[in-house]
């Protein structure tokens, strides 16, 4: 969008008089008979025609001064989400290494605690954290991989990535439970959490469905 103040050399609360008169001198500095000449990239006869025909007139003026407030707020918002982003990567980045590390002393610590012969359930424990780990590792990935099928066609963002992390846990919880033997109340809050979840991602599934057949 044109930034027709700049064009005209006048600030955007100029009054009419200063809008005139900043247009006659433009004018008169770019004829040919004043050794005006049109420079490529820059304003020419045509933008100060066009620009001086807008701000000269109140009702135009008025419509172009909403237009290019809100262009400004617009590449305003753009630049910050920019920033924003470049500003994420890094501490995403944090994070993965933090799961990998916690997975890697899971691990570790589960072997220590069978070494030692204690009960299972330090153990049990070690591998739950080790599960949620590996569920943060994982959920942006199989994000990513469903926002390339054509349905889904980006509808999936970070914030559900936390939702279907929860959803992957859960499940490797149940495995570790059923593995290790255990049907009790833990098990119990485990499934009925699991059946949430997954009830969450079906939804999000039918919402995707429907806005896709929207016309």
């Amino acid at each position: 969008m044109k930034d027709y103040y700049e064009i005209l050399e006048v600030t955007s609360d100029a009054s009419e008089e200063v809008i005139k008169a900043a247009y006659k001198a433009l004018v008169k500095r770019m004829h040919p008979d004043n050794g005006g000449t049109v420079v490529p990239g820059e304003k020419n006869i045509e933008d100060i025609n066009e620009a001086y025909e807008v701000l000269s007139d109140k009702n135009k003026r008025a419509a172009y001064d909403c237009e290019w407030e809100k262009h400004k707020n617009n590449a305003t918002e753009q630049q910050n989400s920019g920033t924003q982003t470049k500003e994420e990567v890094p501490h995403s980045r944090d994070e993965r290494k933090e799961k990998i590390a916690g997975v890697i002393a899971a691990a570790v610590l589960s072997i220590i605690f069978r070494i030692l012969g204690l009960p299972r359930w330090f153990g049990i424990i070690a591998i739950c954290y080790m599960i949620f780990c590996l569920a943060g590792l994982v959920s942006p990935y199989i994000i990513e991989i469903i926002n390339q099928l054509p349905a889904a066609k980006g509808h999936w963002n970070s914030e559900d990535s936390e939702s279907l992390e929860s959803l992957v846990a859960l499940m490797g919880l149940r495995i570790t439970f059923a593995v290790y033997g255990i049907h009790n109340w833990l098990s119990g809050i485990c499934t009925f959490l699991m059946v949430c979840a997954l009830i969450w991602v079906v939804v999000k599934v039918v919402e995707i469905i429907v806005k896709v057949d929207e016309p």
